[in-house]
């Protein structure tokens, strides 16, 4: 393990060597229980959760549309609203002149 050089502190060798059978001890428990782990198939569960996502992707497109569609609802009625209220000022404003010309005549016919 060591080459015959080498010049370490007396009793070293030996740490080193229990230190490298320990490695190996343990290197070859954690083989053993990789071996015997049971395997994990992540595949369906990956394949269930895209499908999972796809189906709620699908439902907020479908729900996008729906408020895009909402919207443009929104603002016909908005736009129709907005329509009558002008046309209903018009009506009080036309209403207030009649009135004020009807006051207008019948003070000059009596006066």
């Amino acid at each position: 393990m060591l080459e015959a050089g080498t010049r370490l502190p007396i009793g070293w060798v030996d740490v080193l060597d229990e230190i490298h059978r320990r490695l190996d001890h343990s290197i070859a428990a954690a083989d053993v229980r990789i071996r015997e782990a049971p395997t994990f198939e992540a595949q369906p569960m990956v394949a269930q959760r895209n499908a999972e996502i796809a189906q709620w992707n699908d439902r907020l497109q479908r729900l996008s549309a729906f408020i895009q569609s909402s919207e443009a609802g929104v603002r016909v009625i908005d736009d129709a609203l907005a329509a009558e209220e002008m046309r209903a000022r018009q009506d009080v404003d036309r209403c207030t002149r009649l009135q004020q010309k009807l006051a207008d005549c019948t003070r000059s016919a009596i006066g």
